[in-house]
């Protein structure tokens, strides 16, 4: 069977099977992901539409020590139910590395569903992401909502940043802040002094990561201090749980009111 590669706009025809593998993702972040990401993808699939199995490339820019490179992210590797067992996620996996090879790429990366999958690809773990939850989860909702309406208060009075803002709060409110800019700004910081591989962040990236969180129900919350970044997190919320995605803080336990429980 011959892999078809799509991009732009086509891969938003894989929509179909994403909705039958992935069928755990709601309905507002099946959107957000085909209205804001499919189209920047490279996809490979197999047979006509809506495809028997597919798998995207998702570019994201990584500072590698000194150096910035194009790397491909792997996601939406699925295959039709009925389809599988007869080796399509393999040769759609060897069909991109081959891809990637000729392009240069020092390698690729993702998030497994399980690691026992993509062993056999020779896929290792370079790192275990930190999970954190809330201490008191029934009580997130209200304290956010209260934080931020106290922090603009402050803001209108003394001009400077203190506390825990929403940064949907700060467009809507304060545009005048470049929130996106300084959010990347600290990250670089922050990623620069502790890791030696990591993505790069600028406005545009948290404004996708926005849109996300929004997609889920979520925010990303700042937390200033004297008009500096200080930390940030975001967050998701699906059945009234809030689950934290991200969390980078200039010193630990500046967001006194998350902890961590595992990594992942």
């Amino acid at each position: 069977m011959t892999i078809n590669k799509i991009t732009g706009e086509l891969c938003k025809t894989a929509r179909p099977l994403w909705e039958e593998v992935f069928h755990e993702d709601s309905i507002q972040f099946t959107d957000y992901y085909f209205d804001n990401k499919a189209e920047k993808n490279i996809g490979y699939t197999l047979g006509p539409a809506p495809y028997e199995a597919m798998m995207f490339r998702t570019p994201y820019t990584l500072q590698i020590g000194k150096v910035k490179k194009e790397i491909s992210y792997i996601v939406g590797v699925a295959t039709r139910k009925e389809c599988r067992h007869r080796g399509y996620m393999r040769k759609l996996l060897m069909h991109s590395f081959q891809e990637m090879y000729r392009e240069k790429n020092p390698f690729t990366f993702l998030m497994p569903a399980s690691p026992s999958i993509y062993e056999p690809f020779d896929f290792r773990y370079v790192y275990e992401r930190d999970v954190w939850t809330l201490k008191e989860q029934g009580k997130m909702a209200d304290f956010l909502e209260a934080l931020t309406l106290e922090g603009n208060k402050e803001y209108e009075t003394n001009r400077v940043l203190n506390g825990l803002y929403s940064v949907r709060s700060l467009q809507k409110h304060i545009p005048e802040i470049p929130i996106m800019e300084k959010l990347a700004e600290f990250s670089n910081q922050y990623l620069k002094e502790h890791y030696n591989i990591y993505v790069f962040r600028d406005a545009a990236y948290y404004e996708m990561q926005l849109k996300e969180s929004e997609a889920q129900n979520g925010d990303i919350y700042v937390c200033f201090e004297q008009g500096e970044i200080k930390a940030f997190f975001l967050y998701a919320r699906e059945e009234g749980e809030v689950f934290v995605q991200e969390v980078i803080e200039a010193e630990e336990g500046i967001l006194d009111f998350l902890q961590k429980s595992e990594n992942k």
